[in-house]
């Protein structure tokens, strides 16, 4: 009887796996300061809140989701003024150690995110794709608070 309670019970390794986003994350240059923040919501989601500020101006602010459903983890994004403010959600295609790539080829851009963590105390960020036939690539760098 006890496998069969255990096999009730369900895994969220693969979300966990990306544990080492939980936490503050800053970058400060000349007057632009970011930050993301990563919280742990249950089992299944953590949590993300991202925004850039110039001066005292706010000129870009999202929310994140991570979520395992089944097998697959899925980063949903809400950038505000963006879309319609609409979720647009990625499914996670690679993950190595302190690495994951997500991805949605019909989003108009960017079509890939990626988070690595370089260092303990790190995480590089990037956003790619093709943007009318060219190819994209923004950096984030991050410093742990």
């Amino acid at each position: 009887m006890p496998s069969e309670e255990k096999s009730l019970v369900e895994s969220y390794e693969k979300l966990e796996e990306l544990s080492w986003l939980i936490g503050e994350w800053t970058n400060t240059e000349g007057n632009e300061f970011s930050k993301e923040t990563w919280t742990r919501k249950n089992d299944s989601t953590f949590s993300g809140f991202s925004y850039t500020q110039v001066e005292n101006d706010t000129v870009f602010a999202e929310e994140l989701l991570l979520s395992q459903k089944a097998e697959e983890v899925y980063l949903t994004v809400v950038a505000y003024g963006q879309n319609n403010d609409t979720p647009i959600t990625f499914t996670r295609v690679s993950t190595e150690e302190n690495a994951a790539t997500f991805e949605n080829k019909l989003h108009d851009f960017p079509q890939r995110i990626v988070y690595t963590q370089p260092t303990p105390d790190s995480i590089h960020a990037w956003v790619e794709g093709n943007v009318n036939g060219a190819f994209q690539k923004i950096d984030f760098y991050f410093k742990k608070s």
